[in-house]
Formats: structure tokens, C-alpha cells, sequence
């Protein structure tokens, strides 16, 4: 009996007329599209969506010249749409949130100047303290900064082990008076203080804007012009300002640091 060769069946799509392989690409599109509308919280995203663009555009493409199904262009061309959308409005909504927070915080900051030009360094340094360490409405803040208020002991002191860690644990690690010079000595917060009446902040941009949970920092550029031995000198600086939020919704802004430009920016 004679044995006939085995003949296999060939793994490509038999030859059909009309048939057109569909492109997998124009899938690949629109999950890129979907994940450009992340740019609405991170600009990143953006990136996506411009990959979903280009691969939208080849798919379409191959569709329309006869290469592929229709149903990959339709496919495509919906994936296009949707990253260009979500990518352009989502970059325009974040320059207009970072632009409206420059112009918040700079209020901020020209505030907080103006107590330091009239020789509030008290109540400017209340400012740089989170909302709920500051001192409440009425509390001489001149006794509380000269004076080591702070480590008071209490008339009577507890008794118990536990009531003890409460009461160290509730006292500050420095005086109140040190973490007003701590901040203070060092470039160029001590040249603001200092010069702060007598010198011209001038605003030179917004240098970046980071979100951190509920809390939001905000970076500005300024430019404290001021006279040295009749001659005019110029301290650049970055004064980052922090808005945080509270229970109730409410925001509160407090000036996080005040820092030197590194080289370069």
C-alpha cells in the first residue's frame, strides 16, 4: 500500500477577492488616544496622545489607499480625533491653571514683600509657617518671637508617663525666635529682609508649578534691584510659594522657601 506525502494547510488567508487584512494599528490608536486624556492632570500624557496621532494618520492612510479594511480607518480616524482633542484642550487647561496660579501666588508674594518693607518681620515670617502653626488673632507676636515662650514649662506638670510624651511631644524643636533667624541667614532671604524697603522686586516669570496630594507649589522668579555704596546691585531669587488645602475646602498659601537661582536657570 502506497503512503502518500502529508500535505499541510497553509497558516495565510486563502486568496478571496475583495478580502483586505484589518490593521491592527488603528486599535493601538485609539488605546493611545484614551490615555491622552491623562493630560488633563499631567502634561506628559500630551506625548501619548501625539504617538496616538501619528499611528491614528498611518492607519487611515492604508485604509484609504486599499490596503486595509475600512473598518481601520473608521477606526483610526475616530483615534485621531480623539488624541488631537484631548491632547490640545488638555495642554490648553493646564497652561491655564499654571497661569492663574503664577498670578495668585505673585499677589501672594508682593504681599508678603510689603510686610517685610515696613519692618513686619513677624508677621511675615507667620506667612512662611503652615496654616495651623501660626499664632491665632490677638497673640502679641513681638513677646512670642523675643521671648522663649516656647519652652515654657507649665505651672503644673503632668503626672502621668503618657501626659508627659504628650507635652514634649506638642513642644516645638526650636524656639520660635530660631526658626525666624534659621530662616533668615542665609542668600538671599537676609538681602530681602534687609533691603526689602529700600529695593525694587521685580517679577521675571513663572518657573514651575508641582503638585504634591493636596498641596500645590508654586515657583516665581524675581529680581530684587537695591543700592550698594551708591551703586546699583541686582539679587536674583526663586520665592516658592505653597497653597495647601484644609478641611472645608478652604486653600491657604504659605512661602515655602526663598531660594538662589542654581546656574542656568
Amino acid at each position: 500500500m502506497s503512503k502518500e506525502p502529508l500535505q499541510f494547510h497553509e497558516e495565510s488567508p486563502p486568496d478571496v477577492e475583495g478580502y483586505l487584512p484589518f490593521d491592527i494599528g488603528s486599535i493601538l490608536a485609539l488605546c493611545l488616544a484614551a490615555f491622552s486624556v491623562g493630560t488633563f492632570w499631567v502634561a506628559g500624557f500630551s506625548l501619548l496622545g501625539v504617538l496616538g496621532m501619528a499611528v491614528a494618520w498611518r492607519s487611515s492612510m492604508l485604509a484609504r489607499k486599499g490596503k486595509r479594511a475600512a473598518i481601520g480607518g473608521y477606526i483610526g480616524l475616530l483615534a485621531l480625533v480623539v488624541a488631537a482633542s484631548c491632547t490640545t484642550t488638555g495642554l490648553a487647561y493646564q497652561s491655564f491653571v499654571r497661569q492663574h496660579l503664577a498670578r495668585v501666588a505673585r499677589v501672594q508674594v508682593e504681599s508678603w514683600c510689603d510686610l517685610l518693607a515696613e519692618g513686619r518681620v513677624y508677621e511675615a515670617f507667620e506667612l512662611h509657617r503652615a496654616y495651623r502653626d501660626r499664632q491665632i488673632v490677638g497673640t502679641s507676636l513681638e513677646d512670642y518671637y523675643r521671648e522663649d515662650l516656647t519652652y515654657g514649662l507649665p505651672e503644673v506638670l503632668p503626672e502621668t508617663e503618657e501626659e508627659r510624651m504628650e507635652m514634649q511631644m506638642s513642644m516645638p524643636a526650636v524656639p520660635a525666635w530660631q526658626e525666624l533667624d534659621m530662616f533668615f541667614e542665609t542668600e538671599p532671604a537676609r538681602t530681602l529682609r534687609e533691603r526689602a524697603g529700600d529695593g525694587q522686586m521685580r517679577y521675571e516669570g513663572l518657573v514651575d508649578v508641582e503638585w504634591d496630594g493636596p498641596d500645590t507649589f508654586v515657583s516665581l522668579r524675581y529680581n530684587l534691584v537695591h543700592q550698594v555704596g551708591g551703586m546699583e546691585r541686582e539679587t536674583p531669587m526663586i520665592i516658592e510659594m505653597v497653597r495647601s488645602k484644609y478641611q472645608g475646602g478652604i486653600y491657604h498659601w504659605a512661602v515655602e522657601a526663598i531660594k538662589a537661582p542654581a546656574r542656568g536657570e
